[in-house]
């Protein structure tokens, strides 16, 4: 499947298309009616894959050591209570301290009163286009405006990286790097390593 084919890649479109008819008011409705309507049969083709390949699962007895095997999977190192936490919007100013460490020096900590986080533990694959599969963890928190300052400031650093980024990505799935294994093996490699070495 290529990758204007996937869901994420469609709703990714119809954020982006509904952000600029935010600013211009206009809207390709008939367009993005299409575009919601093949998510939903693409969606509804999942659900049934999903459904059988359980049912497939208990028949054959390995259903609880997959459940098993996920959520040992899917459980973050360290201390993290964020994905059990509910995302702190609120009126009120609240105080979160930060410790960021490197190595087991800390290189930052302060309180905050606003932000947006969102950092990469692990990733699990990289398909032929780029489109990176893993696990994060998002935290949104404080009044409003302030986290949505804070997430406009965040947009602005990386934005002078960006056109050097996606030059770099394009030019990576042009020469077709993203399906050679090694490549792969050696960018999962670096980004786990810090995992690997918890272990």
């Amino acid at each position: 499947m290529k990758n204007e084919e996937t869901i994420c890649y469609k709703i990714s479109r119809s954020i982006e298309d509904l952000g600029k008819a935010m600013k211009t008011g206009n809207l390709d409705a008939l367009a993005l009616v299409k575009r919601l309507h093949e998510m939903r049969e693409q969606a509804q083709r999942m659900e049934e894959g999903l459904k059988l390949r359980k049912n497939m699962m208990i028949e054959a007895g390995l259903e609880e050591q997959y459940q098993s095997k996920k959520k040992k999977e899917t459980t973050p190192q360290g201390v993290n209570k964020i994905a059990m936490e509910k995302e702190e919007f609120t009126e009120e100013k609240i105080n979160i301290e930060v410790i960021i460490k490197r190595d087991g020096e800390i290189i930052y900590q302060n309180k905050a009163h606003a932000g947006v986080l969102c950092l990469v533990e692990r990733v699990k694959d990289i398909d032929r286009y780029g489109q990176i599969n893993g696990q994060t963890q998002k935290f949104t928190f404080g009044q409003p405006m302030m986290y949505w300052f804070a997430f406009d400031q965040l947009k602005q650093g990386i934005e002078a990286r960006a056109l050097e980024i996606m030059q770099s990505i394009r030019n990576a799935i042009a020469k077709n790097q993203f399906a050679d294994p090694e490549v792969k093996r050696k960018i999962m490699e670096h980004t786990n390593k810090m995992e690997e070495n918890k272990l």
